[in-house]
């Protein structure tokens, strides 16, 4: 009930405004969006997430989440999650659902029922789905002591979940629930299942793919774009998993628990030195016409270290390789192109000198000797660099992200040149219910490695992730199908090391800061891990390119 008597000052966006408490983040969202109010999921207050169902009742100053943007999308997604677990168990009771990996912007399902999830079923679930959203059922959360919610899990059946949360000793956890089935989430979930109404389910076998609102598109759900060839890599991992008998993170924990991290950190080593020495094997079979080698992916994937061991294993063929990075050939500061907030915008493809670039490779193909630039990214501008030249038996190995860009090498024969994507595809799930986002890991890996190598605070680095994020996915992602080959540089135990090395950097950052909820969120997803040490990772790891001790130079 509102006390007319009271009023409370609302900050939004510099501005003051009151209203009488409580006041529904609905209500706030309704008075100072209008209609822009429809694309909002989530309130934050004083840097706290909260839900539009719940009230403020002092005053704050508060923002809003849109569904336009990563955080927002992942309120919707997590929200959308608990309806599709209710409407799976309903109508398949005796079944289990792996909700398992990002692909083709949307999120790779598996069910299990005791024979092929057809496209029947499919059809079926999303029908029951909207007959729960058309209901707009509430969507009600609690604050739980971990012991209850493991009471709670165990009894509705949810057996991994129950297992995962014995490594959370003590604390509290949200706990969502819609209707008689229950989840947890760090995200504040929607108020009901009537916000959730853009959504598509797609066969495709032996799954299914769920797509919801993307961010850069304004919250509307995508064109479905086949992105097989990044399936079957996420499948390769899989089978890899099996292997090593890793599969989720309860398994890693009981791993670390039983004294077995060695074997499993020798083996998933193993099969990164497998996987580089049959790409080697690979490019060595076309060694009388390859000429030019180019390795693309996102941020914090590892592609030098990858670079260096790949060009180690071509020289068992006897192939010599100069490698050069696309990094020395950004524009001069001042020529760079902007963004549309006027910031220089160094993600884009324009902001490299391409004039130089083609100018040096055609050189290079003609036997001429060219002098490499070195950017400097302190001045802001290139300076000169070593001098090569292209010997007969000699192969160019180019790294950066804009590396699979067709328009990169365009004028260059497509049968003299070799691509490769380097991505950290984590597959190592919470528990069936609960995906480990890649961009997770590999900001994780950036943090530690701005920090050790470039003193960078983890606040510093998660206030540009944004940025380097949709930078990604209009620079990088589009071009992944077009690699001859995929190399996945995530390893099953990297969280395990990375978390003793990044927890008390994400700690520093306190809630007068916008980016407080995400090192929050980031903190609550590694709380899963046991620790380990890096003593026995080699020295030339990929994930030692983040957290120092690697043999190589970079």
């Amino acid at each position: 009930m509102k006390n007319t008597d009271k009023k409370i000052n609302i900050r939004y966006r510099g501005k003051d405004y009151e209203f009488i408490p409580p006041v529904k983040g609905t209500e706030l969202a309704k008075s100072l969006l209008d209609k822009e109010s429809r694309n909002v999921v989530a309130v934050v207050e004083n840097n706290h997430y909260i839900r539009l169902s719940d009230t403020v009742c002092e005053d704050a100053e508060i923002d809003f989440v849109f569904i336009s943007s990563i955080k927002g999308m992942r309120v919707y997604t997590s929200s959308l999650f608990l309806v599709l677990l209710k409407a799976f168990y309903e109508l398949f009771p005796n079944g289990d659902l792996i909700i398992d990996h990002s692909i083709s912007k949307g999120y790779y399902c598996f069910a299990e029922i005791g024979r092929v999830f057809d496209a029947r079923d499919v059809k079926n679930l999303k029908s029951r789905m909207l007959e729960f959203i058309k209901k707009d059922i509430p969507i009600k959360n609690s604050k739980m002591d971990i012991k209850d919610a493991r009471e709670l899990f165990k009894n509705k059946g949810y057996f991994d979940t129950y297992e995962l949360l014995k490594f959370r000793s003590s604390g509290e956890i949200n706990v969502y629930h819609l209707m008689d089935n229950c989840e947890f989430y760090a995200e504040p979930l929607l108020p009901s299942t009537g916000y959730l109404k853009d959504f598509d389910i797609r066969s495709y076998s032996p799954g299914f793919i769920v797509q919801v609102p993307y961010y850069t598109l304004n919250g509307k759900v995508p064109t479905f774009v086949e992105e097989r060839k990044l399936f079957t890599i996420f499948r390769e991992t899989f089978y890899q998993n099996r292997i090593i008998g890793i599969n989720n993170v309860v398994e890693l924990n009981n791993a670390i628990e039983d004294g077995k991290i060695s074997d499993i950190i020798k083996i998933s080593e193993a099969f990164h030195e497998k996987k580089i020495q049959d790409i080697a094997g690979d490019i060595a079979s076309r060694r009388n016409f390859l000429k030019f080698v180019l390795i693309s992916g996102p941020s914090s994937s590892g592609k030098t270290t990858f670079s260096k061991r790949l060009s180690i294993a071509l020289m068992l063929y006897g192939i010599k390789t100069i490698t050069i990075s696309l990094d020395d050939y950004f524009l001069d500061r001042e020529k760079t192109p902007r963004d549309e907030n006027g910031n220089y915008d160094y993600e884009s493809f324009y902001a490299l000198d391409l004039e130089l670039f083609n100018d040096q490779i055609f050189s290079l193909l003609r036997g001429d000797e060219v002098t490499l630039p070195k950017f400097n990214f302190k001045a802001g501008k290139k300076e000169p660099g070593r001098k090569i030249k292209l010997e007969k038996d000699q192969m160019l190995v180019i790294e950066g992200i804009h590396g699979l860009n067709p328009k990169l090498t365009e004028q260059i024969p497509g049968y003299l040149k070799f691509n490769i994507y380097v991505s950290a595809l984590t597959q190592l799930n919470l528990d069936y219910h609960h995906r480990m986002p890649t961009t997770d890991a590999r900001i994780l890996r950036r943090i530690v490695r701005d920090n050790l190598f470039r003193g960078h605070s983890a606040l510093a680095t998660i206030k540009m992730w944004g940025n380097v994020r949709k930078g990604e996915d209009r620079n990088i992602f589009p071009f992944q199908e077009n690699a001859d080959v995929m190399f996945n540089s995530a390893l099953s135990y990297e969280l395990a090391v990375l978390k003793k090395k990044v927890e008390s950097l994400l700690l520093e950052i306190d809630d007068s800061n916008p980016e407080y909820p995400e090192a929050q969120r980031l903190l609550e997803f590694l709380s899963f891990f046991k620790p380990i040490n890096d003593r026995e990772i080699p020295p030339t790891s990929i994930l030692r390119e983040f957290i120092g001790g690697s043999s190589f130079k970079y």
